[in-house]
């Protein structure tokens, strides 16, 4: 989904005049789903911690919280982007 998503915005970046409000639309459905990951990685968060225990493997723990927070960076990256398309670019189109 978040693969069709960005082919999407590649796609509307490349008409003539660029289709502004349907990109925010996918970096809002793309922003979401990223939430969803992180949620769902944060779920299984005890699963890496245990396997980290059991192993006395640090790094698996460290891994774990890499695959949280991945998911909470890009979707933060993608809400400031909507953000500056929404207050900067759209009210110059008008």
């Amino acid at each position: 989904m978040i693969l069709f998503h960005a082919l999407r915005i590649l796609r509307y970046m490349s008409m003539t005049p660029p289709a502004l409000p349907l990109i925010t639309a996918s970096i809002q459905s793309m922003k979401l789903s990223f939430y969803i990951v992180a949620i769902l990685t944060a779920c299984l968060f005890p699963v890496f911690f245990y396997i980290g225990q059991i192993d006395d493997a640090p790094g698996v723990i460290i891994i774990g919280i890499g695959l949280v927070l991945a998911p909470l960076t890009i979707g933060t990256l993608l809400a400031c982007i909507q953000q500056l398309l929404l207050h900067y670019v759209l009210p110059m189109k008008s």
